[in-house]
Parts: structure tokens; C-alpha cells; sequence
């Protein structure tokens, strides 16, 4: 009985609060996506054609997302291409303007499969825009991609 009691008197606050809760920073809003692309998520497709594979991905992480270095490196891991020396770095990057961003772009070629990727640095942190997959694939849905890329709607 005693802690009904207290429990009663203890919340007599009766106004109303109201939050802004911020959107989530890692939402992506894809508008331009490929008729011929299988969407396995929100953010990500397969691509199939003439027994050829590839997929198309769009990640977010949080600060540097390890750095274009660990990032770049890792997708030559993906692809069974040798690792990239930080001093060789700056020669595979190219600088894409797309609207008010900058992003990294970099064409990575393995054995048997291609990366076409795109890095977004953002003040909330890091966009990932991938392709991979058999590189004849990969070049024939390059410009799908890109269209993909530019109709995104993202924070950042």
C-alpha cells in the first residue's frame, strides 16, 4: 500500500512533452533503380544476365569507416586482386563531383571480377557505392549504376 502511495505522488508532471527525434543518418532513399536489377534489400540488387553475376550495394558507417585505404584494400581482397600500398593510393582515386558532393572513385580490376566503387566522406560518416562482379557485367552496368548513385537521397 505504501508503495502505491509513492508511486502516485511521484508522477504528478502532467504536461506534455514533445521530441524531435533526428533521422536516422544511415537512410538512403534509391529513386533511380534498374528494371533489370533484383533488389535482395533496401540497399542492395543482384545482377544477372547471360549467367553472368554481379551485385550493386549502398553501405553506411559510421565516422571514416576505416579509411579509404582498409576500404579500397578490402575490396582487392573481394575481388583476389593483390593489396594496394598506401603510396599507390592517391594513383587509383579519382575526385566525382555529383551535385554538392565529392565522392572517391576508384575501378578496381581482379582476376574474375571488377569493383566500379564510390566513397562518400559525410559529416555523419562514410557512404559506400559498389558494384562488383564479372567485369563485363560491371561495364555494361556502369551507367545503370551511376544513375543509382546520382538518384540517391541521403544524408550527409
Amino acid at each position: 500500500m505504501i508503495g502505491l502511495g509513492i508511486g502516485l505522488a511521484g508522477c504528478q508532471d502532467t504536461g506534455i512533452s514533445i521530441y524531435t527525434v533526428p533521422k536516422e543518418p544511415n537512410a538512403v532513399q534509391l529513386t533511380v533503380i534498374p528494371p533489370t536489377w533484383h533488389q535482395r534489400s533496401e540497399s542492395s540488387f543482384d545482377i544477372i544476365s547471360g549467367g553472368l553475376k554481379a551485385q550493386a550495394s549502398v553501405v553506411f558507417l559510421t565516422g571514416s569507416g576505416g579509411g579509404l585505404l582498409a576500404n579500397i584494400n578490402r575490396w582487392q581482397q573481394q575481388i583476389g586482386a593483390p593489396l594496394v600500398p598506401e603510396s599507390e593510393l592517391p594513383g587509383l582515386l579519382k575526385n566525382v563531383k555529383m551535385g554538392p558532393r565529392t565522392f572517391h572513385s576508384v575501378y578496381l580490376v581482379g582476376p574474375k571480377e571488377t569493383i566500379v566503387g564510390y566513397i562518400y566522406f559525410g559529416h555523419q560518416g562514410t557512404w559506400f557505392f559498389k558494384l562488383k562482379g564479372d567485369k563485363t557485367l560491371v561495364i555494361q552496368n556502369k551507367a545503370s549504376f551511376l544513375a543509382l548513385l546520382r538518384g540517391a537521397h541521403f544524408d550527409g
